[in-house]
């Protein structure tokens, strides 16, 4: 929900209102689920079951009306963020049913941080090496730089 939260921030073009709503719609959504983390899982499913669901099914009649209403820039920020919930709309309701589901991902993305961020890190230690052995030095002298 984080990424869809972000879209719509990113949107500031396109129906002003309708966007603050959403946003506001998906801010309570997150404080639900502060407030539903401080609690045991049975009152978890419970919060979410009577608040959060409400919210999400408002939130994605929202979307779909302002879609079918059309008059949408199709590369608009604004319809972007629009089909970007409209996208994941059936999986955004799976946290509902799982009380130790999280409402984003950023657990997820936060652990495998380390993972992406060292990627090219071997490379550049093989061309280092690579440097190092005399392959560059072969072809300095080559060139006459020696």
């Amino acid at each position: 929900m984080a990424h869809v939260r972000r879209k719509f921030v990113e949107a500031e073009n396109g129906d002003p209102e309708l966007r603050r709503r959403i946003l506001r719609k998906i801010r309570y959504l997150f404080m639900l689920e502060r407030v539903a983390w401080a609690r045991s899982s049975e009152e978890r499913l419970r919060i979410r079951r009577e608040l959060e669901k409400p919210i999400l099914v408002e939130v994605s009649a929202l979307v779909e009306n302002r879609i079918l209403k059309g008059g949408l820039l199709p590369k608009s920020k604004f319809s972007q963020a629009l089909n970007y919930y409209q996208g994941l709309a059936p999986y955004l309701q799976n946290y509902l049913a799982d009380p130790d589901a999280r409402l984003d991902n950023n657990v997820a993305e936060r652990a495998i941080r380390p993972l992406t961020i060292g990627r090219n890190y071997p490379r550049s230690i093989i061309m280092q090496a690579i440097v190092h052995q005399g392959h560059f030095a072969r072809r300095s002298t080559h060139l006459g730089f020696a």
